[in-house]
């Protein structure tokens, strides 16, 4: 065999074996992809309430101010459609073990204009805003492909993000928990998806 075959045969298997090892990631992570949020790894729970704002001029301190006019119900639920409203989502969460835990919260819509993470304590009041979106200038690479939110709950905490979604287009944003481990893995993950997509 001479060294032109051999080095083509090389080259063969290793794209060969790169794809059967993105083929396994995927399967592993993607396919489902809730296999690994943090209310399956750890006790962390979680409630969920959400508001469609039509005018496009609800507040925070308005949202806050009026929890009777939340819809508790899975996020999945959420009438997500293609008109000009804003999207208020509201997750509560627990820590019920003594133990802090690293969180990630990632929002599945790399397309959304603007999303407004609001971190509130267990009396309303605000800790910290994380704005994110296509259209929020300043923000990583990283924050735009992958928009996310870390969040450090200690033991026993109870803490709430208020999320408000603002865009055009496709408004439909999927939410996710993960514990920082397993965050990592979603990202390998993603990025042996991009890397295929390079190589092919």
């Amino acid at each position: 065999m001479n060294n032109k075959a051999l080095k083509y045969n090389f080259v063969s298997f290793l794209i060969l074996t790169i794809l059967f090892f993105i083929i396994a990631t995927l399967a592993a992570h993607l396919a489902s992809p809730t296999r690994y949020t943090i209310d399956k790894t750890a006790p962390i729970y979680s409630n969920t309430a959400y508001r469609i704002d039509t005018s496009k001029a609800l507040t925070l301190e308005q949202f806050l101010a009026e929890p009777d006019k939340l819809k508790h119900r899975p996020f999945k639920d959420v009438e997500w459609d293609l008109a000009a409203q804003d999207y208020w989502l509201k997750l509560d969460l627990e820590n019920r073990q003594a133990k802090p835990v690293e969180l990630a919260i990632h929002f599945d819509n790399p397309m959304v204009d603007y999303l407004s993470v609001y971190h509130v304590d267990d009396m309303g009041q605000l800790i910290d805003t994380t704005e994110l979106g296509d259209k929020v200038s300043g923000l990583s690479l990283f924050q735009y492909s992958t928009p996310h939110s870390m969040l450090t709950m200690q033991g026993y905490e109870q803490t709430s993000l208020i999320i408000k979604i603002d865009t055009v287009g496709i408004s439909k944003t999927p939410i996710n928990i993960y514990g920082e481990k397993e965050f990592q893995d979603l990202l390998r993950s993603q990025s042996g998806i991009w890397g295929s997509s390079l190589v092919c």
